[in-house]
């Protein structure tokens, strides 16, 4: 559950500093409208700290919870200081009701009415189909009432608020994929949910297991994993509508959860969590077998670019005598003395001797010339071929653009994996409309200028050549699946990682309906024209101030046309900040990671990000001490059996039950992120690194 810190819900500051007090300065209109409305000195003051409350937070505040110095401040300007001590019990009065009902008056702003309620409903739920953290639907109640000019309830109220609103979204989209199965589907996944006769798990528990990390040995069984998913996946038009988060966030309940906890849910709810865990797991597994051949095409080209650097080191004698070749003959050349055939013998003394080694050895360099490592991928690739095209099979890339030429080259080298000739020919057979078969070439459009002569042997594009070299042929096209997954002209679907970016993508429809919305919150002009020109306006005022200030900017510098940045050099330690941490070091005690961890979490509060994952179970006895012993457990990788042994009335049980049921990976971000930058926000970093960097004092 969000603590009211984590959301945008004012509240008034503890220890208010001379500018934020100087916001609760009354104004003479207010001083005098408090005037008119009371009597008494005690009522007046107790109006006008109500008033600057209800401007600065949005309702009606208790005057308890509103900081001495701020109604001291209010009194000050007010000429009411003796009128303090008067206004402690206000709160308890029905005279509270006809100051609030003032207050609100004077604003222009409506109570909170069964209208209001209604507002917020509607802008909880509207929040909640796309977003999933009950932080960002009570911000999306707040800022909807704020626009209608309505006062703001208890923080309470709107937690409640966006909690209902969720589970009520999240039961329809439970619905509404469960709908869209047809019935041997959901047969299929309730028998994932029993125990086979002769079988020690169920297919639950496989279905959630995580594929083992895919490597070239290991390859079949990543694909045999995958391709099991696939048999028990559904169909992806029954997530249609529904937003990857709130599936991501499906995925994870299902996995906190067993057999025995799906089979007694709603039947809605277990088949959408059920899918929902399933797609997650078919792109988990496709993300890690593309990452691995992405990775293994990248480590082939480093090894032949090492291999280049050596070959270069064994031949630079052959590259020197190749040069010194080259001195005498063009000396030869030039010696006007000889005569044409002097010249001509001279020439030929020092070339036809040995006219085929020295053709070989100039091969050979022109081969490997301009960094050209291609030629030597060859002889890092025998061992991962069969890895590759399982890959390339299972995953079966898509082009996201009209150039489906590396799909097409794909597709023709998965029907032809089985052909081990040293040559390929490159066509491909299409049926005709009057039912003959037309052969017409293979298009090589994505084959690069290095890489042409090591397909075709020869370095014209045409005519298109009949045949190619086959090893380079496989090599050139797993460099461009590579690059194109990288950049996104490849997708595969199915996949997270390396998915169709156009998915992402707001359509015309939702553009139109919300551009202007959009554009009035980010500050810049709506119509296409207006913003491309107040973008240039902005790029050249930038570029303008970056010219003015380069004379003076010390850290860059224009070399040859290009700007260089010189390495900023470290702010100097204050004096005495050595000093400070040598006394630190001495007399601070030593803190366990169990010691730290408990009073981060005291400080941060950052257990907070945890909490039952399904949504249904019974709170923790203790959570804090609960979530503080898991993230110990798993965080020093101790394991729950030896974290158990370590510390005393700790049940392994416990712990994993809370690792599985109360965190996921989703959470531990969010935690690691809250801690990261209040670390940023201390400071200390900056202090402790000019310390270290500066040099040691005699």
């Amino acid at each position: 559950m969000p603590a009211i810190a984590d959301t945008a819900y004012p509240r008034l500051p503890a220890e208010p500093g001379p500018a934020e007090l100087e916001a609760f300065t009354p104004e003479a209109a207010e001083l005098a409208f408090a005037r008119q409305r009371t009597r008494r000195p005690g009522p007046r003051l107790v109006l006008l700290v109500l008033l600057k409350g209800f401007q600065r937070l949005g309702y009606v505040v208790r005057i308890a919870a509103v900081p001495s110095a701020i109604i001291d401040h209010v009194a000050e300007a007010a000429g009411l200081p003796d009128a303090v001590p008067e206004i402690a019990g206000y709160d308890d009065t029905s005279y509270r009701v006809r100051l609030s009902a003032l207050v609100r008056g004077y604003v222009g702003v409506a109570g909170y009415d069964r209208e209001a309620r209604g507002v917020a409903v509607r802008a909880c739920i509207e929040a909640a189909r796309t977003r999933d953290d009950l932080a960002d639907i009570v911000n999306a109640g707040i800022e909807e009432l704020l626009h209608r000019r309505r006062e703001l309830p208890a923080f309470d109220t709107l937690l409640r608020l966006a909690r209902s609103a969720r589970a009520l979204v999240n039961r329809g989209y439970h619905r509404r994929i469960a709908a869209t199965l047809p019935s041997e589907v959901g047969a299929r996944l309730a028998a994932l949910l029993t125990v086979p006769a002769g079988a020690s798990r169920s297919g639950w528990d496989q279905a959630k297991a995580d594929p083992p990390r895919p490597s070239p040995q290991r390859m079949r069984e990543h694909l045999a994993q995958l391709a099991w998913l696939h048999g028990q996946a559904v169909p992806d038009g029954a997530f249609a509508g529904v937003p990857d988060r709130k599936l991501r966030r499906f995925a994870a309940e299902a996995r906190s959860l067993g057999a025995a906890d799906l089979g007694r849910m709603a039947e809605s709810k277990r088949l959408a969590l059920m899918a929902a865990l399933l797609r997650g797991q078919i792109a988990q597994a496709l993300d890690d077998a593309a990452e691995m051949f992405v990775r293994l095409t990248t480590r082939m080209h480093n090894r032949a670019k090492e291999a280049l650097e050596r070959h270069r080191a064994r031949h630079a004698a052959e590259t020197d005598a190749l040069v010194a070749l080259l001195r005498e003959t063009v000396l030869a050349c030039q010696d006007q003395e000889a005569g044409p055939d002097g010249r001509l013998s001279r020439v030929e003394g020092l070339l036809l001797p040995d006219a085929d080694a020295i053709l070989a050895k100039c091969e050979a360099h022109a081969a490997l010339a301009g960094n050209n490592h291609l030629p030597l991928l060859a002889r890092f690739y025998g061992g991962q071929r069969a890895a590759f095209l399982r890959f390339l099979a299972h995953a079966a890339p898509v082009s996201t653009s009209q150039d489906r030429a590396t799909e097409q080259a794909i597709a023709f080298l998965l029907a032809h994996r089985t052909d081990r000739r040293p040559k390929l020919r490159a066509a491909v057979e299409r049926l005709g409309a009057d039912g003959t078969t037309a052969r017409r070439p293979l298009d090589l459009s994505w084959v690069g200028e290095k890489w042409w002569p090591l397909l075709t042997g020869r370095t014209a594009r045409d005519p298109a050549p009949a045949e190619v070299d086959r090893r380079y042929f496989e090599i050139c096209l797993f460099t461009q699946a590579v690059n194109e997954l990288k950049s996104g002209d490849l997708c595969i679907p199915g996949s997270e990682e390396y998915g169709d970016y156009r998915g992402q993508l707001v359509s015309w429809e939702e553009h139109g309906r919300d551009v202007a919305g959009y554009a009035e919150q980010a500050g810049v002009p709506a119509e296409p024209g207006a913003f491309v020109a107040a973008l240039k306006a902005r790029l050249a005022a930038t570029a303008s101030a970056t010219d003015r200030g380069l004379p003076e900017n010390e850290h860059v510098e224009i070399v040859s046309g290009e700007p260089v940045v010189r390495r900023l050099r470290g702010r100097e330690a204050a004096d005495g900040a050595a000093f400070l941490e040598r006394l630190l070091k001495a007399r601070l005690a030593p803190a366990g990671v169990l010691e730290a961890l408990a009073d981060t979490e005291h400080w941060l509060g950052w257990t907070r990000h945890f909490g039952p994952v399904s949504g249904f179970e019974a709170r923790l006895e203790r959570p804090r001490e609960r979530y503080l012993a898991t993230a110990f457990c798993y965080g020093c990788g101790l394991g729950p059996s030896q974290a158990a042994r370590s510390l005393k009335g700790l049940d392994r049980r416990h712990v994993a039950f809370v690792n599985q049921r109360h965190v996921t990976e989703a959470d531990l971000d969010e935690a690691i992120t809250g801690v990261i930058d209040a670390y940023a926000r201390v400071g200390l970093h900056r202090h402790w690194a000019a310390a270290r960097a500066r040099p040691p004092t005699a």
